[in-house]
This record gives C-alpha cells, structure tokens and sequence, in this order.
C-alpha cells in the first residue's frame, strides 16, 4: 500500500514523519522507498491531503 499526496499543498506536515519521508517541494511528495507506512502522515495532515493508493 502507498500513500500519495492528492490535491492540495500543504506546509509542515514533513516534520510528523520519523523516517523524513516526506520531501520538501512545491508540492511535497512522499519517498516511498523509506516509509514505513506508519499512518502518522494521514493522521496529521490538516487538510486531508494523504490517502491510501492500492
């Protein structure tokens, strides 16, 4: 399972993942291959701009 950035920008949510998995960039992107799948990104991101892609 990946989980994907969709739709919007968001700002700051690259500090909740502990493996720094989410890039810095306009939009930010999420390293698949560090991941651990741990959720914390979709749990915390304030938009809902995370979700599971199969």
């Amino acid at each position: 399972m990946l989980f994907v950035l969709i739709k919007y920008y968001i700002k700051n949510n690259r500090r909740i993942c502990p493996q720094q998995c989410v890039d810095k960039g306009l939009p930010y992107f999420i390293k698949q291959a560090n991941c651990l799948h741990c959720g914390l990104c979709l749990e915390n991101c304030p938009v809902k701009a995370i979700k599971y892609a199969k």
